[in-house]
């Protein structure tokens, strides 16, 4: 003989409710496991903007008082395979430098740890609201040169780039650029890509500066990588 049936729960709810709510229980569970695979298939075939892009090497930036000093970074190496500066070679250095105070400065000299010396040509003086650009040609007379306007007219172009600076704010034209060249020379040892290189820039007024100068972007990358 069978024992008695055994009475229904509260509200004549069966023995199966635990069953039902562990059912209900997985579901949260299994749609977010189902969210997650989705979104791991709608990733597997994008490709990343920035997957595609080259890294651009930006130069050193530094400031002395009103003295700034921006991008200034040796020339790539492209004579060498792979490249590189070696021991006992050249290298040419490219470097924008603002005056953006309200008085007149003078760069003095460039000296550098790692070379026998600096050759500093062309225009060293830096009056109030102006800037110097060594072009990283190792030469003073370039291109930019031809193309520097005359005191007083500022150029639209250059206009447009120079930094916001004090000078600037006071009225004084920032277009008015000068051309140097700056050149390492007698490397102590070899300088290739990802090495970085101390310059230090010595000013009349606003004194010394250090930067730790790198090597710059390769201007024909994807040829030289064929």
């Amino acid at each position: 003989m069978t024992g008695a049936p055994e009475a229904p729960g509260v509200g004549g709810a069966s023995r199966t409710l635990p069953s039902r709510t562990r059912r209900v229980g997985m579901l949260p569970a299994a749609l977010g496991l189902g969210a997650a695979l989705l979104l791991t298939g709608c990733s597997a075939g994008q490709i990343t903007q920035t997957g595609s892009q080259v890294p651009v090497i930006a130069g050193a930036d530094a400031d002395a008082g009103t003295i700034a000093v921006r991008d200034a970074k040796l020339t790539f190496p492209t004579e060498q395979d792979p490249p590189a500066y070696p021991a006992g070679s050249d290298a040419p250095v490219s470097v924008t430098i603002v005056n953006r105070g309200t008085g007149a400065d003078t760069l003095l000299s460039v000296t550098s740890p790692s070379a026998e010396s600096v050759t500093v040509e062309g225009d060293t003086a830096l009056p109030a609201g102006t800037k110097l650009v060594a072009t990283g040609l190792g030469e003073a007379t370039s291109e930019l040169e031809t193309s520097t306007p005359e005191a007083g007219e500022p150029s639209a172009e250059m206009s447009q780039s120079a930094p916001e600076t004090d000078a600037a704010q006071s009225g004084q034209d920032v277009a008015d650029i000068g051309v140097l060249s700056l050149t390492l020379v007698g490397l102590h040892d070899e300088v290739h890509p990802g090495v970085n290189v101390e310059l230090v820039f010595e000013f009349e007024n606003a004194g010394s500066l250090s930067v730790q100068v790198p090597v710059g972007e390769d201007p024909e990358p994807a040829t030289r990588g064929d």
